[in-house]
């Protein structure tokens, strides 16, 4: 039987966590789109709506793309009705099912354009076994633009260099240059490369239009591998010189980041001045972060010049580019000691910006400066949190003995994150006093103690390190089991995992009765825990029919998306200020559907800004553990949509396709790479100045939902 998700499900779910998190890193940004100084964003393009609300068969083709059926999704892309076959090629992108391409390719040769636009959107989710050409054969032919565009993402998401190199030699549909170089830098960052490519790249770094030489740029900046286009070098060089000449160091122009961030992998010291430039003059902190970042070869660090740039920077008015600026001068080399010299009288407690301090912290112990990091960490305690945590855990992996006991007492702080910070340092410098009895007495009773009565974080950090062999005459096996049969029965899905995963490190067989009893538990999530603990224990492969479905089917309430409407808001109040994000219930009815039921039952009030990454994303809603591998206690389906990761657009947070549960992002800039791999459900409406100035440790103050009663539709 279905799982529902109604409004009920915070009862059953509250407190409990997903095993949800991203790992996560830019591109072309739309004519209009704000330069970081709180204009609105417009709205990106939308899929044109189809009536989901009050069309069965509509739902129904929902309800296949959450069961995963993509024979269903074939039945319905032969239904006589347009909407429906247009939803269920939509519905395809999500579903990735093989068997579906050979008819979505036959759908790009009909008469309907939307439904054409639809089926190539999810033929850029699919491999393409012949490279491409049948998309280039479509392209070929196509008359409308919107289709013509998502047929070039495609081509950039999925070609084969081959079928780049041929639409390389191809001239551009009428106005759509910046999607043609989108499509090859797209294929430039997954290495997918030709003299051709290479050729029509650089000769777009000199089109008329600034979209064309952004999207040009992107893939130079996005690729990792200098090999490939280095030779292309002196190209770019004129290209940021000549963006230089055209509006100077104040200008603002994602080209220009591209290129810097290309230079930048080369270390040629003739860029420098360049990078300087944008350092100390770009108006957009974007630029200046990435200036910042590309000083972070040798090359450029042996230079005084850009010491001193960096060193200045540490003072910038956007704590991003003190970050930045920070973290590359941390890892400053044969030059780190007289640099870190100048610093370190700066890493004082107390600061409010306490961020950019944060890299330092731990070559500032390994040049002898533990004590500094140490009187730094005790002086953030009731300063922030965040602060604290980050001072503990570098205490320990800097092997500074000398803080143990402050660290011993930070385990006791009514701080959760602090808490799992002093355990991480606790375990690295433990890792120090192996063999020493007294020691391990000390560090053992601590582990088996929070691994008992501990928060979630905490509680699993230290069963992990407790579950060392140099503890097991203390027994940890058998302590380590006790506590998971006395955590169980509070259904923390994450804690249950922890605690079983620490018993399977130690080895121990005699633990396997605990985990075959798990397997017949009423909770899914248990019996899956079980399982896998026994697969990992004794090689024994349980059942599928024991533990069924990783994730038992939810269904979508439509009845309540419709009074939600197509487009409702969340207004997220911050400790920075607030900003309202615009939801698209139709492209991804679960996820809205999900995160505004969290919203309602007062889930992501108070949560903090666990990652924040200058110049790609804002990331909150570890709803339960609060350290960013937290969430709501269920899993959630991938809803890939045709809105694309452009500045602002709110995305959700997973370990992979279908991991989804309460953490969101919102980019800082264009992220490309980010379409089709993440869920993007809406974007930001207004608050983009308070966007760009949220920090690690920020919190939400509290989120509300605002229903659209004018994009309403009876039920």
């Amino acid at each position: 039987m279905a799982m529902k998700i109604g409004r009920g499900w915070n009862r059953t779910f509250a407190g409990a966590v997903a095993l949800t998190a991203l790992a996560f890193a830019s591109g072309c940004e739309r004519e209009g789109t704000e330069q970081a100084d709180g204009e609105l964003l417009p709205p990106p393009a939308e899929r044109a709506s189809d009536g989901v609300f009050s069309s069965g068969a509509i739902q129904s083709v929902v309800d296949a793309q959450v069961a995963r059926a993509g024979d269903r999704l074939l039945t319905f892309m032969e239904d006589g009705r347009e909407p429906v076959r247009r939803r269920a090629a939509f519905a395809a992108a999500s579903v990735q099912d093989e068997a579906t391409r050979a008819r979505l390719l036959q759908l790009l040769e009909g008469d309907d354009s939307e439904l054409r636009a639809d089926a190539a959107f999810a033929l850029g989710q699919m491999d393409l076994p012949e490279g491409g050409t049948a998309l280039l054969a479509a392209l070929e032919t196509e008359e409308d633009r919107e289709v013509r565009t998502l047929l070039l993402g495609a081509l950039g998401k999925r070609a084969d260099a081959a079928a780049l190199t041929t639409l390389a030699g191809r001239e551009a549909p009428d106005g759509q240059e910046a999607a043609v170089a989108m499509a090859l830098s797209r294929g430039l960052a997954r290495d997918v490369v030709s003299e051709p490519i290479l050729d029509r790249l650089v000769a777009s770094l000199e089109h008329a239009d600034p979209a064309v030489r952004e999207a040009a740029a992107y893939g130079f900046g996005r690729s990792t591998e200098l090999p490939l286009w280095e030779a292309r070098l002196p190209a770019l060089r004129a290209a940021l010189s000549r963006a230089s000449a055209e509006g100077g160091a104040a200008s603002v122009g994602l080209a220009e980041l591209h290129l810097i961030r290309a230079l930048g992998r080369a270390g040629d010291t003739a860029d420098l001045p360049a990078f300087l430039d944008r350092l100390s003059g770009a108006s957009d902190w974007r630029l200046r972060v990435t200036a910042a970042q590309a000083l972070a070869a040798e090359s450029f660090l042996s230079e005084e010049s850009a010491v001193d740039a960096l060193v200045s920077a540490l003072d910038d008015p956007s704590e991003h580019v003190a970050v930045a600026a920070a973290t590359v001068l941390a890892r400053s080399g044969d030059h780190r000691a007289p640099v870190l010299g100048r610093i370190a009288p700066r890493v004082v407690p107390g600061s409010e910006r306490w961020r950019w301090m944060i890299p330092l912290l731990q070559p500032l112990i390994e040049e002898g400066e533990g004590a500094r990091v140490l009187e730094w960490t005790r002086g953030m305690v009731g300063v922030d949190p965040t602060a604290v945590m980050h001072g503990a855990r570098t205490l320990g992996v800097g092997g500074f003995l000398e803080a143990e006991d402050f660290l011993f007492e930070l385990t006791e702080s009514p701080e959760v994150i602090v808490q799992a910070g002093a355990v991480d340092g606790l375990g690295a410098l433990w890792l120090l006093r192996e063999g020493d009895e007294a020691a391990m007495t000390r560090y053992g009773v601590r582990f088996a103690d929070m691994a008992h009565q501990a928060p979630t974080a905490a509680a699993i950090r230290a069963a992990r390190y407790f579950a060392l062999p140099s503890f097991e005459p203390l027994r940890n096996a058998m302590i380590l089991e006790e506590a998971l049969a006395v955590r169980l029965p509070f259904g923390d899905p994450y804690l249950t995992r922890g605690l079983a995963e620490a018993v399977v490190e130690t080895g121990d067989l005699r633990r396997e009765p605990q985990f075959r009893a798990m397997t017949g538990h009423a909770d899914y999530r248990v019996r899956v825990i079980g399982a896998e603990a026994l697969l990992e224990l004794t090689g024994e492969v349980v059942d599928p029919d024991v533990i069924r479905a990783l994730d038992p089917e939810r269904e979508v309430d439509w009845r309540y998306l419709a009074e939600v409407g197509r487009h409702p808001r969340l207004r997220i109040e911050t400790t920075r200020g607030e900003m309202v994000v615009v939801l698209d219930t139709e492209q991804a009815p679960l996820t809205v559907q999900s995160i505004t039921e969290q919203v309602a039952a007062g889930f992501h009030d108070g949560v903090r800004f666990h990652r924040v990454v200058p110049n790609f994303v804002i990331q909150a809603g570890d709803v339960s553990v609060g350290d960013g591998t937290g969430g709501p206690g269920y899993r959630m389906r991938s809803e890939f949509t045709r809105i694309p990761f452009e500045r602002g657009v709110i995305g959700m947070a997973s370990s992979g396709k279908d991991t989804e549960g309460s953490q969101w992002f919102i980019t800082h800039s264009p992220q490309p790479h980010l379409d089709g791999q993440y869920t993007a459900f809406g974007w930001l409406e207004s608050g983009s100045d308070v966007l760009d100035r949220i920090m690690e440790g920020d919190r939400v103050i509290r989120i509300t939902l605002e229903r659209d009663t004018e994009g309403t539709e009876s039920y």
